[in-house]
């Protein structure tokens, strides 16, 4: 390697523009990209790389300054997205005009030289390596330019065209979808050995289908391994046990193309050579895999890497961490070869449908929570079980039901059975799981028979809940009075003013945990008539509607007094008041209400919707974020896009419609009902009339209680921001409330240190992972439903709510990633209330994640929408515009014939 030889401008040197390696030990990845980075860690660590140079950032300064005072870069960044292409091809021409300046010409003899001295090679592959590729966060695969097969005197042009590819308009479509920085181009070259490859093609430490850290997949064409990284053919393909290199998967494919290095430059195509043949044997393939296990030792991060097999010997051509797989914290994972564990997602579930990472303060929050629960159920304060006896495992961001444990009180097809209703694509996954692989190898200390005493004290301390339960089947309009009369007091209780003064424990002891009794009570206790009620009406109705579907359908929805519709229809109410400009602009519209330039009606309204539900927002499951009271943003971005449609579209109508069609429908199936039948018939529709729309109303009154203690952690957070230990008040939420006790009796407690280091696994999930599985074990292998046989162009799912919609598919993210349209399909993940807006505008729902009871479905029901949930992958598999039928009857989604 050259020596730090001066080039003549302001003590650059040598080293500074160009780097080889082997031969360079340490290199920022700001100076010399990461992909460079990564290939300097390797040959630093013996593994075999080719040997070759970089072209560090700095060598590439002149040219940036260029651009970034052209009238188009001038343009680029604040331009809409439809405008980049045209205006990153012209920068794109700019640079391949670009003068070399005496510093860049003296760099190239360099780079020539140690090439020279390097390798006796004759052609060379010119690598792109941005500062902001390769990474954990962001892999920018296929948006960066290669050039292979490049003679010495096209090394030039070569690199031209791989630092003009930072201006190309798939990077600053990948940068905006990833939320980054789109003003800073940044660019460094890598030029190394070409090798005249055998075999080549990439291989991941980490099955990207499932997501098993335990397993390896390689796959592999003839020739260079250019065919396999852009997808131009099927590769062999191999998925083999890391530990013992048992070959788990292969597949022989249909290698019709495959590429070759010509000898004077350039790549030659050949079709059908050897197509029939794998192209790796089984020494190769041990061979390789013993590489990525070393590599990923290395990176101590699961890895991709693309390699070669040239003269017999394998080499490593590139190696970046895999940023496209849903990380478990390491308390939640087993070692390699012990037994498994398997986890559910309670967060998915239909009580939050929380499909983000949660916050350190809100996972705190539930923990708690739950130990207060033990306490009201059997009057002891324990800590929820932990380690090898939990139940409930609260980390890494996530909710998890610890399955193993669990399969101790019944085996996955009981819990498949409980689970129908809630979640159709878990009961799926559940029933085709052998409880001998995954159930825990001991019984849990809670699960042993001498804990059975606890059940009738758990009975006699839930005395009051039972009964409130019970009591409506026996005297129904007593108790329906009694019941609403306690849960408007206890609905005031919890929206009266608070001490904010006490300290923190003593908060929590007096508006928290002292609440919960009363919860169980009468919150909970008023949902329950209304489920067993409908259960038993659907039992009895069945004889009567087993041949007429479309009347069953009308039983299950169009209840009175469900929370989560009075909402929308609040919020469609304020909708309709608003005067036509401000139907779009919700930024606006903030504006005018902060300045108190609304109509009179519109402001009284919007009093009242605070008052009622104010506590309630997007993620509010999760203490960490704000409410609609907190950031009225939140509400006037749904009540902005509801006015679009409010006019054409009345949901207090649709919902007395869908009232009526019920009550029409039950007064159909006790008609036909025989004289006893019809009178059990009756008694139970009028449980269901009352109390069935009090579904919500547990988590209503949860989220009031919330809402006090989010108030009350914000204020403990200005303190601690006032004393210098925070930065912002909302850090708050990154601690723990014993934190938060410890810190006002301890100064020198330092919670921005307890803070960072958890922040970054936070930060790492929210970067990371798009769809958290619903099932995981703690290898983590995503567990999935067994494939069902669709026919032709359909998707097969659970219907939740009756009716068939046809229209384009519309598939969001979030509930303002961009419009739905009047008469698209909706397609998510899942969805909170805060999506309920978005509704409105849809003919259908379809949903990867959820049941009967989950939020989406609710809402369906009650607009009248077909409802399709359970078809993983949906989400990916159809695309924006495509024409779909949505059958909500039989569960399918079918794509039309354009």
């Amino acid at each position: 390697m050259a020596g730090d030889t001066q080039l003549g401008v302001a003590g650059t040197t040598n080293s500074q523009l160009v780097l080889s390696f082997p031969g360079t030990n340490h290199a920022s990845t700001e100076h010399v990209g990461g992909k460079a980075h990564s290939l300097i860690h390797l040959a630093s660590a013996g593994l075999a790389v080719p040997p070759g140079v970089v072209l560090t950032s700095q060598f590439f300064d002149p040219w940036c300054e260029t651009v970034l005072v052209s009238a188009e870069w001038r343009l680029l960044p604040a331009a809409p997205a439809d405008q980049w292409r045209a205006l990153c091809e012209s920068i794109k021409q700019q640079v391949s005009t670009l003068p070399l300046s005496d510093l860049q010409q003296q760099a190239m003899d360099s780079l020539r030289a140690q090439l020279a001295a390097l390798t006796d090679s004759a052609l060379f592959a010119v690598r792109s390596s941005s500062p902001q590729e390769d990474l954990q966060g962001a892999s920018f695969a296929g948006g960066y330019e290669t050039r292979l097969g490049v003679r010495p005197d096209h090394i030039l042009d070569a690199v031209r065209t791989c630092f003009a590819s930072a201006f190309d308009a798939r990077v600053f479509a990948y940068k905006a979808a990833r939320g980054m920085r789109l003003t800073s181009p940044r660019m460094a070259v890598v030029v190394q050995a070409q090798l005249d490859s055998e075999v080549a093609g990439v291989a991941f430490s980490l099955n990207p289908l499932s997501n098993d850290h335990d397993e390896a997949v390689i796959d592999a064409n003839w020739g260079q391994g250019e065919t396999v990284v852009a997808g131009r053919v099927t590769p062999d393909h191999w998925v083999l046990e890391k530990r013992s290199g048992r070959i788990v998967e292969h597949s022989i494919n249909d290698k019709r193309l495959t590429s070759w290095l010509r000898p004077d430059g350039g790549l030659l195509e050949r079709h059908d050579y050897r197509r029939g043949e794998a192209c790796l044997s089984e020494d190769q393939l041990g061979e390789l895999l013993a590489v990525i296990n070393r590599v990923e030792l290395l990176f101590e991060h699961p890895v991709d890497i693309e390699w070669a097999i040239a003269k017999g010997s394998i080499r490593v051509l590139q190696a970046r961490p895999v940023t496209a797989f849903v990380p478990l914290p390491s308390a939640l994972m087993t070692q390699p070869g012990e037994r498994r564990r398997l986890y559910m997602d309670v967060a998915l579930s239909s009580g939050f449908t929380i499909n983000a990472p949660i916050s350190t303060m809100g996972l705190d929050v539930f923990r708690r929570l739950a130990s207060d629960i033990v306490q009201v159920a059997l009057g002891v304060r324990r800590a929820i079980p932990s380690g090898e006896d939990a139940l409930i495992v609260l980390d890494g961001g996530r909710m998890y039901l610890d399955l193993s444990n669990v399969m101790w009180l019944g085996g996955p097809r009981l819990m498949a059975r409980k689970m129908r209703i809630a979640d159709a694509m878990v009961a799926r996954i559940l029933e085709s799981i052998d409880p001998r692989e995954y159930r825990a190898s001991r019984r849990p200390g809670w699960a042993r028979l001498r804990h059975l005493w606890r059940l009738p004290v758990a009975g006699w301390r839930m005395r009051r809940l039972i009964a409130n339960s019970v009591l409506p089947f026996i005297a129904s309009e007593r108790s329906h009075r009694r019941i609403v009369q306690q849960l408007s007091a206890y609905e005031r209780e919890l929206a009266a003013s608070s001490d904010n003064a006490l300290p923190l424990a003593a908060y929590w002891d007096r508006y928290v945990a002292s609440r919960l009794q009363t919860l169980f009570d009468v919150s909970m206790a008023s949902v329950g008539p209304g489920v067993l009620a409908m259960q038993a009406f659907t039992h009895l109705a069945k004889p009567i509607t087993h041949n007429d579907p479309e009347l069953e359908g009308k039983l299950d929805r169009g209840f009175a007094g469900n929370v989560v519709v009075d909402m929308s229809i609040a919020m469609q109410r304020l909708a309709r008041q608003l005067p036509t400009a401000q139907h779009v602009d919700a930024r606006e519209l903030e504006g005018r209400l902060n300045a108190g330039a609304l109509s009179a009606s519109f402001m009284e309204e919007w009093d009242h919707f605070l008052r009622r539900f104010g506590h309630r927002g997007p993620m509010e499951m999760d203490v960490a974020h704000p409410r609609y009271g907190d950031a009225p943003g939140h509400a006037l971005t749904q009540i902005a896009a509801m006015a679009v449609d409010s006019d054409r579209f009345d949901l207090a109508a649709a919902s007395q419609r869908q009232i009526h069609a019920r009550r029409v429908a039950a007064a159909a199936v006790i008609q036909k009902a025989g004289p006893i039948r019809r009178r059990l018939l009756q008694r139970l529709h009028w449980i269901i009339e009352h109390f069935a729309g009090m579904r919500d109303t547990p988590k209503h009154h949860v989220l009031l209680i919330l809402h006090g203690l989010r108030r009350r952690l914000f204020l403990e957070g200005e303190q601690l921001v006032r004393d210098g230990r925070l930065d912002t008040a909302e850090q708050v939420f990154d601690l723990t409330i014993e934190e938060l006790i410890a810190a006002s009796t301890d100064p020198e407690l330092d919670l921005r240190a307890n803070r960072d280091k958890r922040l970054g696994f936070y930060e790492h999930l929210a970067r990371q992972v798009i769809n958290f599985p619903s099932v995981i074990d703690s290898r983590g292998r995503i567990l999935r439903p067994p494939r069902s046989t669709p026919r032709d162009g359909e998707f097969c799912g659970v219907g939740l709510s009756p009716g068939i919609a046809a229209g384009p598919a519309r598939t969001l993210r979030s509930p303002h990633e961009k419009p739905l349209a009047k008469g698209e399909i909706l397609i998510a993940y899942t969805t909170d209330p805060g999506w309920t807006p978005i509704f409105t505008s849809a003919a259908a729902v379809v949903l990867e994640i959820g049941g009967a009871l989950q939020h989406g479905a609710l809402v369906a029901r009650e607009l009248g929408l077909p409802c399709v949930a359970g078809i993983e992958g949906v989400a990916t598999a159809i695309r924006d515009g495509q024409l779909i039928e949505v059958d909500g009857s039989l569960g399918t989604v079918r794509l039309m014939p354009t």
